[in-house]
């Protein structure tokens, strides 16, 4: 499974940092009601416990997810948490700070506006093409696939789809669990992009970091063959008898050649 790029050619804007498909004015028409959807997903994906407001660590375990661990350093903790006072966060780090859906969704908006350089209001398909990119990894997390979506039905047959595929970040659980289904072990190509690996690290996933076994049995020799073994085996172990839990294998330039 291929996590899909951005077209080479296609018209593109820079915002915060990041390189984005600039969208048709033409999505504006039809974007309101899928802005106001996109929104509900973003903050439910901050709203971990789901009382309907923000808590400040909830608000900073949702920027490390989005941003990932090793850009979520110590300027952008502290800029996050500007933004959290800022939008009208109420209590005090010791007894807990929360911001309500209503002063949360007032503040984003203000946040989208800056930062896509859309109209809110006036071009909601824009905003609605930027926050795809700029978000997608929170919208993938807050809406996941439901379980057993693609599990084979005996009184309709189904057919695999021609392998391998290319899909979008927030297509790509969708596309693992119909691979499961058909009985298929997964490979992900990630295109180059981190949120691939970000996503499936807070997906409940054994990660077995390929490059760093071998690093470790060959260049420092701090783990030898059986110790590698005996990690791995943890891993698949724990995955197995985990609800839902799977073993993912990072590559990169390297691999690890199974066997019985």
């Amino acid at each position: 499974i291929r996590t899909s790029a951005m077209p080479p050619k296609a018209p593109k804007v820079k915002v915060a940092g990041m390189v984005l498909k600039a969208p048709d004015a033409a999505e504006d028409a039809e974007g309101k009601q899928e802005l106001v959807e996109l929104i509900d997903q973003i903050f439910n994906f901050y709203d971990e416990d789901q009382d309907g407001q923000i808590e400040r660590i909830e608000m900073l375990d949702g920027e490390e997810k989005r941003c990932g661990r090793f850009d979520f350093g110590p300027a952008v903790r502290k800029k996050v948490i500007a933004w959290f006072k800022a939008a009208g966060a109420e209590g005090t780090p010791t007894d807990g700070m929360y911001l309500s859906k209503e002063k949360w969704a007032a503040a984003f908006a203000t946040l989208i506006a800056a930062e896509s350089g859309a109209d809110v209001a006036a071009e909601p398909g824009k905003v609605v093409a930027w926050l795809k990119e700029a978000y997608g990894l929170c919208l993938v997390i807050a809406k996941p696939v439901p379980a057993g979506t693609f599990a084979a039905d005996p009184s309709a047959p189904r057919e695999p789809p021609t392998y391998p595929i290319t899909v979008k970040l927030t297509e790509l659980q969708g596309a693992i669990d119909e691979a499961a289904s058909f009985d298929k072990t997964v490979l992900v190509l990630s295109s180059g992009l981190d949120q691939v690996e970000t996503y499936l690290s807070y997906k409940t996933n054994s990660l077995v970091d390929c490059k760093q076994l071998i690093a470790e049995m060959f260049v420092h020799k701090t783990k030898s063959k059986e110790d590698a073994q005996e990690f791995i085996r943890d891993k698949i172990s724990k995955a197995m008898n985990s609800n839902g839990q799977s073993v993912a294998t990072k590559c990169l330039q390297s691999s690890l050649v199974r066997r019985r």
